[in-house]
């Protein structure tokens, strides 16, 4: 599979792109100008599919001559002009993002054949839950095939594309001190086999990775969508701190430790301003509709636009509180 864009005169802000996303050839196109947050690419389709056309469907080393035109209407399409001979070398970056980082990518190591990439991992607390990526390519995710919310293991088959959202592997197996060896291989003589497995190596002391707290709410969906914003540790004030700002008020938000949506840190209440008398609790599963609302005290002088600072402290006791910047 692979993916195109195209820019005008070398400049990333003369984007021409396809109307929708992992469109085929001959479709509507779009620019030149910046473009969507989220990129809108062509896909040359390498394997077969049931939403691209089977035309495009060939096998590695294969290639294809791209032509654009601009006349009356802008045009990209392809065409398959040679065969290869089915040898490539795997030139990827492959990439495990795990519940164990708070689901940040990591680099796997790859072995002098270039099909065979690894990594070392201990159980702790956060558990070992994980997805992976070639490139880190939003289109090339690496995941079992499962339901989405489930878990797959080491006998799942490994699916290739872009739709991994919610499905992830689940190490059950060990104890919290366990080390072991997650396994991506991929066949060379037929890419598409791909294999996930691992096995314990080691028992060693464990070390349990740092708390990290993120902010969810209005303008992120609560988290629903898997994107979280990392609050930041500020020494001098012994106090986890993020600037925001308002894209409606009032805006409810809660926080999340290690982005675990059943871990929040949330008020005993609903709809709660600071001024209001409440506790402050979590982390833990209880948080569900209860927020804190930046806006719904007149004292707090919101409007859209305006950047609040939101402190979470843990001494001289558990605490949330927020300030508009620059009054």
């Amino acid at each position: 599979m692979g993916a195109v864009l195209l820019i005008q005169d070398g400049d990333f802000s003369k984007k021409i792109y396809p109307a929708f996303e992992r469109s085929w050839k001959d479709m509507p196109c779009v620019g030149p100008h910046k473009g969507p947050a989220q990129p809108q690419n062509w896909c040359i389709n390498g394997v077969v599919s049931d939403d691209l056309p089977d035309d495009d469907a060939g096998e590695p080393g294969d290639k294809y001559m791209v032509i654009f035109r601009w006349d009356n209407v802008k045009k990209v399409t392809w065409t398959k002009v040679a065969s290869g001979d089915g040898i490539v070398k795997d030139e990827g970056k492959y990439y495990i993002s795990g519940s164990w980082t708070c689901w940040d990518p990591e680099e796997l190591t790859t072995d002098s054949s270039g099909w065979k990439h690894t990594i070392e991992v201990q159980k702790t607390p956060m558990q070992l839950q994980f997805s992976m990526s070639r490139n880190m390519d939003k289109l090339q995710c690496l995941y079992p095939d499962v339901d989405e919310g489930e878990t797959g293991d080491a006998f799942s088959k490994v699916c290739l594309n872009e739709y991994s959202k919610g499905k992830k592997w689940d190490i059950t197996e060990g104890r919290e001190g366990d080390v072991f060896r997650i396994t991506l291989e991929r066949d060379p003589v037929d890419s598409s086999e791909i294999s996930v497995t691992w096995e314990k190596i080691d028992t060693r002391p464990l070390k349990i990775p740092a708390p990290r707290y993120f902010l969810v709410g209005t303008f992120n969906n609560f988290g629903a969508d898997e994107e979280f914003i990392e609050m930041t540790y500020n020494n001098e004030k012994k106090a986890f701190i993020h600037d925001i700002t308002l894209t409606k008020v009032p805006t409810d938000f809660a926080i999340v430790q290690n982005k675990k949506l059943d871990e929040s840190i949330h008020p005993d209440k609903s709809e709660c301003s600071q001024i209001q008398a409440h506790q402050v609790v979590g982390p833990d599963d209880s948080g569900a509709g209860k927020y804190w609302q930046i806006g719904k005290s007149a004292a707090d002088k919101a409007a859209e636009k305006s950047v609040f600072s939101i402190v979470l402290q843990f001494e001289p006791k558990l605490g949330v509180s927020w300030k508009k910047k620059g009054r």
